[in-house]
């Protein structure tokens, strides 16, 4: 058993079960981590309920009024996103490891506080006190440091790209790269969600989808099975920058995932794998079956694919929602949660390596992977914006008018807010004629 001498008796016993190092131990009790935490932590499993418990009670105590959180133990946890404690009294605050992007700080007191290796992406610092504050390893890409103080801050190994500094500039390369593209910059959304669905006409992700009253539910025209149903955005509640880009109505995107497994006699040539032993007579000939496959559905106009733009009537369908048909890769074929987009984050977007250099400017290599670094690139589920394409740039001609369809409506990124993989880890693209807005397609990219 590992020396645990001078701990508290729950430690010991922390120790006896999950063979915890003392050291280790020790430095975790110093910290304030509670014993049960330890012991999530050497099993393996989640413990994020334990912090989620304190980070809800931290909220709470705030919007009471309370500011002073000195000390406080967040270690790990992965629920600060976007929080706000603007004039908190953080000081010597144990909050390394967190994730704290887009997080309110401004005007906080985090004078000696642990931040290594936490993720301080797009967060408001402004005006903090950060004085001796560990900072080793963080992400402050794109962070606002204006008026922050940072006297003998420990910032080896941090990431301060495109952050606004202390005295209010911006760091040069960004400033430079930016002024050479400004001109490219466009708004793009990300979609805030909230779990759960609603009425059928609302934005989503999985959920309910609206069907007009003559509808049923579409199938696959490949394998007859039903689509699966990964999203709409009721466009008519999109922001009003938009100016009605993408028409009106709702845009809705269907995918066929069916795939199956054929078990064969005999090896058909390049249909089947052979696994077993041939000598035995204990080899079987597998035949894999997809309608991604069948119908080449990463293409534009993919025939196990449905995405259109519906002109919804007075009243929708009455339907109940088609049991999935799958058999394989529970991974990427678990059912959709029901999200309901309940706002939309506006976001600065820019073209990609190609785009950038099609429209003629001298653009380094270095400064596009820079501003990838810097974070000015949201792969993410997004509306509008740029493609962030994974391969070439793959606008499809209109079938009516052969332009090229460049419109972006919507970005789909694998395991974002629908658990599916677009091949490994790809990204799909929702794109529309600029000119007829009722031709719509989808096309999806993977490394």
């Amino acid at each position: 058993m590992t020396d645990s001498s001078n701990l508290p008796p729950e430690f010991e016993r922390t120790l006896s079960e999950f063979g915890i190092s003392s050291e280790t131990s020790r430095m975790l009790y110093e910290k304030g981590i509670p014993p049960e935490t330890l012991k999530a932590i050497s099993s393996g499993s989640c413990f994020l309920t334990d912090i989620s418990e304190r980070v809800a009670d931290v909220v709470k105590r705030y919007q009471a009024g309370e500011r002073d959180f000195r000390g406080i133990h967040l270690h790990g946890s992965k629920v600060l996103k976007q929080i706000n404690l603007s004039g908190a009294d953080l000081r010597e605050a144990y909050l390394s490891s967190v994730d704290l992007t887009s997080a309110n700080l401004s005007n906080a007191n985090l004078e000696g506080a642990d931040l290594s290796g936490s993720d301080l992406r797009h967060a408001n610092l402004s005006g903090a006190n950060l004085n001796r504050a560990r900072l080793r390893y963080a992400r402050l890409i794109q962070a606002n440091l204006a008026d922050a103080t940072l006297v003998d801050a420990d910032l080896k190994g941090a990431n301060l790209s495109g952050c606004t500094m202390p005295d209010g500039t911006l760091d040069p390369a960004l400033a430079r790269i930016e002024q050479a593209i400004q001109h490219l910059k466009r708004p793009g959304w990300i979609p805030v969600v909230q779990q759960g669905d609603g009425d059928m006409n609302r934005s989503k992700f999985g959920g309910k989808p609206w069907l007009n009253a003559d509808e049923s539910w579409p199938t696959c025209p490949n394998c007859g099975n039903p689509m699966r149903f990964f999203f709409q955005v009721n466009l008519q509640d999109i922001p009003e920058e938009l100016n009605q880009n993408f028409g009106a109505g709702i845009l809705q995107f269907f995918y066929c995932t069916y795939e199956t497994r054929i078990e064969h006699d005999h090896p058909i040539p390049s249909k089947t794998f052979t696994y077993g032993n041939l000598l035995t007579g204990n080899a079987k000939h597998i035949e894999h079956k997809s309608c991604e496959d069948d119908c080449l559905g990463y293409m534009p106009f993919a025939e196990n694919q449905l995405v259109r733009i519906i002109q919804p009537t007075e009243t929708p369908a009455v339907f109940e929602i088609p049991e999935t048909v799958y058999n394989l890769s529970m991974l990427r074929r678990e059912e959709f949660p029901a999200r309901l987009i309940v706002d939309w984050q506006r976001v600065n977007d820019y073209p990609d390596y190609e785009e950038i250099l099609d429209q003629g400017i001298d653009f380094e290599h270095d400064d596009f992977v820079f501003m990838h670094d810097s974070g000015l690139y949201h792969h993410r589920d997004k509306l509008a914006g740029w493609p962030n394409w994974v391969q070439d740039v793959e606008y499809p001609d209109c079938p009516i008018c052969q332009q090229q369809m460049n419109q972006l409506i919507f970005q789909l990124v694998s395991d974002d807010n629908i658990p599916y993989l677009w091949g490994d880890m790809g990204t799909g693209y929702v794109l529309q004629c600029p000119t007829h807005k009722d031709q719509v397609t989808f096309l999806w990219q993977c490394g």
